[in-house]
């Protein structure tokens, strides 16, 4: 299958005129259930079909994309290098050197708890990975792959008892670039805080920055505040939720209802409109 949820077509990629894909192979006899491969096709020169030139695991490169029974969740293709976050427990970061499309090999992982559904280019240098931590609530993390032997994490931030439609549906993540060398970001958030006497829900839009973008060993995620209507018209859920940035202005879009506020005060929330 080339599939996983909403970011599925993450999963193929052409690039100078190859097609690069991950597939997974699935026995529900095994004890050992799921393979995954990179494959790269090229286009015949004789007849009108692809060719396999190159793919993983092989004879020569035998180590497995993740670890038995392991889920392949975020994968991104960025040129000559791809990503990819496999997670049964632990979420390793496998990054694949496609430089040479005919013997591709992993050049490194990171094991880290938790795992990333979306995997967003930053630098060259720097990714931003989306998902869950080991407890289910949203968890974002930048990672250093400037040395592809050796990616890092360069910080995390957890929005706990929470859930986000931006890591399945990449239309909820809002990307702003190089705001006087700081690149700004917007997720909606829904944070279940229920007790026992009560339900309770709050859908917000949160607001993230990274800064020092240019030095990797420098760079940090910092959150910023988030958007959370709290009346005229304001629900504690909400079925679809989109931002667009322009400037300084953020509108953050619930269902069929607007709001607004500056990104430097995201709590004056203005609307709704």
């Amino acid at each position: 299958q080339v599939w996983r949820g909403g970011q599925a077509d993450f999963r193929m990629s052409e690039h100078d005129g190859d097609l690069r894909v991950f597939s997974s192979d699935f026995d529900w006899n095994n004890v050992d259930f799921v393979d995954h491969h990179l494959i790269v096709l090229r286009e015949a020169p004789n007849r009108p079909e692809l060719e396999i030139v190159g793919q993983l695991p092989n004879a020569t490169r035998p180590q497995p994309i993740g670890k038995p029974n392991e889920q392949l969740y975020g994968v991104r293709f960025l040129g000559d290098r791809a990503y990819a976050v496999t997670f049964e427990q632990i979420d390793p970061l496998y990054v694949f050197d496609l430089a040479d499309p005919t013997d591709p090999l992993i050049a490194g992982e990171l094991e880290i708890p938790g795992f990333s559904d979306f995997l967003h280019p930053v630098t060259d240098e720097l990714l931003l990975g989306l998902g869950t931590d080991v407890g289910g609530s949203v968890k974002l993390e930048l990672f250093d792959v400037s040395t592809m032997s050796a990616p890092l994490s360069r910080g995390q931030v957890v929005i706990s008892n929470a859930s986000s439609e931006a890591r399945w549906d990449r239309h909820a993540f809002t990307w702003q670039p190089d705001v006087n060398g700081v690149d700004r970001f917007a997720i909606p958030a829904t944070v279940n805080n229920s007790s026992a006497a009560q339900v309770s829900y709050e859908t917000a839009l949160h607001l993230f920055e990274i800064h020092d973008k240019t030095l990797p060993n420098l760079a940090s995620l910092v959150p910023v505040g988030n958007i959370a209507p709290t009346a005229n018209g304001a629900t504690p859920w909400a079925e679809r939720n989109r931002a667009f940035v322009h400037d300084d202005a953020v509108f953050y879009v619930r269902d069929e209802v607007v709001w607004s506020a500056f990104w430097g005060s995201p709590d004056q929330v203005n609307g709704p409109y």
